[in-house]
């Protein structure tokens, strides 16, 4: 899981730095950790393995593209 989590980092720091937009995604990764740990729930839902992982990706989106 590691190795797959350390791929897709690289690829949106990747991403990021071809479109100049480093600082960006920096700012909304941090603001989206910042929710993680204001919310135990929230937490909690995304950790959840028993949870399917469709509305995990929903979520997540409608959160990235509200910030946009």
């Amino acid at each position: 899981m590691k190795a797959l989590a350390k791929r897709y980092a690289g690829a949106l720091v990747d991403v990021a730095l071809e479109n100049n937009q480093a600082d960006l995604v920096k700012q909304e990764l941090a603001d989206f950790a910042a929710l993680m740990r204001e919310s135990p729930e929230l937490h909690a839902f995304l950790s959840d393995s028993a949870v399917i992982q469709l509305p995990k990706v929903d979520l997540r989106r409608s959160y990235f593209y509200s910030r946009s």
